[in-house]
């Protein structure tokens, strides 16, 4: 098959992997369909367009304000779609970006916000196109503003572009698909010449009042006349050109007679300056009006709410380039000078990585929607018993059931915060405040969670000796599960160790593992550590044992103005509950040398 030609006749490239090319209804044209496999998908009928996946919902991506996620529906399209443009590069990007494209179709599906985007005639839209055909540059990346955080989501924000780049914030925002027509678009004919509609004196009137020179105001009459009614035309005195004082004689010295040089006789003018041409100019003292042709086009400004114009100045001022001050504001560059260098800001240092439940998902999660969480589980159950039939009673027996409830346990820390931060700009320390106590919230329940475990385990010996630990730690962990096996009739689904006891593995070898560790279901690949476990530890559990319920969307942050002490009161809250369903499925088993219930 052929090459496709994607704008340039004289460049050909051959068709990249993964790219099908479908004749059109026009033998000349083909549309070029790019997939993340290398089958291809069906080609599209439309020309020089790009669609991709430009924010997937729910994964956590890096933005300059660090990892967040995006909620469906959380990011706002224009109406006039159109005003959300396709750029070749971020607009922060040293090189500059150039716009290529503009939305046509934005759709929320279940894997994330989906844009399809025209592109232009340009150079750089077709060398876009050809990019995203060669997969050279097939990844694209939002520009957001108006940005609403809670802890590590995106709860809200507008769009405003999309740029393509090498490597996406979000992996998998990829174009899906490129068209475009194999033949480059034709020039347009140049438009003819239309017939000047004024005389050129009139013209050459209003070009000198919009502020034009005298050469600069010739050269656009000669454009639409000719150079020899150009040069024929006499020149025009503009008020405060040449005038410093505004007097209309051009010495700047505020006498508009002229005369003031000849002792106030008004009528020998023409002896002032020993030039008779400058007595003969006129000139006007009327304020300048807007040249005729020139019409001023009222365009609404983009809505923002108060908050959002606050934090664009507040950036614009630290010299924070952010989005929204792109597309306002012009960029302004520091001199050369080394006296005039402001230090780096590093911002905040690396103090360890961000705390990850590991606790919590081991048992059963469900939303908190009171303050009182019930149920109810079997004391006394059902046992089926041989029936002899021939109308005869039939067997029965004591059944017997009991209510359990716990209430929600509550979580909170705050901080009275001088509101020097925000009025300075500084809501980065704000940030990040919020960030470490959702990181603290998360540690503090897995503890919890981890402790409740502890304490509603049944202690378990080894080997059926009384008081006696288990050998070692695979051995607990095997009685362990065996035990929740009988006791549950159920197969362990966690095995929780502390991580210096993890430490005991290196002792053994191939040759000392026992041979049937995953046909026990304990094979310490599916073993979980947690520095919440007692050392010398095992416990071994099934999910359904514990029931873990907290409030949706934890931790809750509030912020509130604190005017009378200069301040806003920032403060995080949760709500957690834990709840036995059966200890029968919670076994500790103790190991080494530890004693027995640890």
């Amino acid at each position: 098959m052929a090459a496709v030609v994607l704008g340039r006749p004289e460049r050909r490239r051959e068709t990249p992997p993964g790219v099908v090319l479908a004749d059109a209804a026009d033998e000349d044209t083909a549309t070029v369909v790019t997939s993340p496999s290398a089958s291809g998908v069906a080609a599209s009928a439309a020309a020089r367009q790009i669609t991709a996946l430009v924010l997937p919902y729910g994964v956590p991506g890096r933005l300059t304000q660090g990892a967040y996620r995006v909620t469906p529906g959380s990011v706002v399209v224009p109406d006039d779609l159109k005003r959300v443009k396709l750029l070749n590069r971020h607009r922060n990007d040293p090189a500059g970006a150039t716009s290529v494209g503009h939305l046509v179709h934005a759709e929320h599906t279940a894997a994330g916000l989906a844009c399809t985007f025209q592109l232009g005639t340009s150079p750089e839209a077709t060398q876009a196109l050809a990019d995203a055909a060669d997969h050279t540059r097939d990844a694209v990346s939002v520009e957001l503003s108006e940005v609403m955080f809670s802890a590590d989501t995106i709860t809200r924000a507008r769009l405003d572009a999309v740029a393509l780049v090498d490597v996406p914030a979000f992996d998998d925002a990829r174009v899906v698909t490129v068209t475009a027509h194999r033949r480059a678009p034709a020039a347009p004919p140049t438009p003819a010449r239309k017939a000047p509609t004024m005389d050129p004196k009139a013209l050459f009137q209003m070009l000198r009042e919009a502020g034009l020179t005298d050469a600069d105001a010739r050269a656009r009459v000669a454009e639409a006349y000719s150079q020899a009614e150009a040069d024929a035309l006499e020149a025009v005195d503009v008020p405060g050109e040449g005038d410093p004082a505004g007097d209309g004689d051009g010495d700047g010295d505020g006498d508009p007679a002229g005369d003031a040089g000849n002792g106030g006789n008004a009528g020998n003018a023409g002896n002032v300056s020993g030039s008779p041409a400058a007595a003969a100019v006129s000139a006007s003292r009327r304020p300048a009006r807007a040249p005729r042709g020139l019409t001023h086009i009222a365009q609404r400004p983009t809505e923002l709410s108060f908050s959002a114009v606050m934090d664009t100045l507040i950036s614009a001022r630290l010299g924070d380039r952010s989005n929204a001050v792109f597309a306002a504001l012009a960029d302004i560059t520091q001199t050369a000078t080394m006296d005039t260098q402001n230090a780096k800001w590093l911002g905040e240092l690396w103090s360890g990585g961000e705390y990850e439940r590991n606790v919590v998902p081991l048992v059963t999660n469900t939303q908190l929607t009171s303050p009182t969480v019930t149920g109810w589980r079997w004391t006394t159950e059902p046992t089926i018993q041989p029936y002899a039939g021939n109308k005869t009673e039939i067997p029965t027996g004591p059944v017997g059931f009991e209510k359990i409830s716990t209430e929600a346990k509550r979580l909170a820390f705050g901080n009275d915060i001088d509101r020097i931060h925000w009025d300075f700009g500084q809501t980065e320390i704000i940030e990040s405040w919020f960030r470490k106590l959702a990181e603290s919230y998360a540690r503090v329940t897995d503890e919890i969670v981890a402790d409740f475990i502890s304490t509603n385990a049944r202690a378990v010996t080894g080997a059926g000796s009384t008081g006696t630990p288990a050998p070692d730690m695979l051995r607990a962990a095997a009685i362990g599960a065996r035990r929740v096996k009988i006791d549950a009739r159920t197969s362990a689904s966690f095995v929780l160790v502390n991580p210096e006891d993890m430490l005991t593995l290196l002792d053994f070898s191939k040759l000392d593992s026992p041979e049937f560790l995953d046909v026990l279901g304990i094979a310490p690949t599916r073993w979980v550590s947690s520095e919440f476990v007692d050392p010398g530890t095992v416990l071994v559990g099934t999910k359904q044992a514990v029931q873990y319920s907290e409030l949706g969307s934890v931790p809750i942050r509030v912020l509130a103005e604190h005017v009378s002490h200069g301040g806003r009161d920032g403060a995080v809250f949760g709500y957690h509950a834990e709840l036995l369903t059966s200890n029968k499925g919670l076994v500790k088993v103790a190991f080494g040398s530890a004693p027995v219930g640890g």
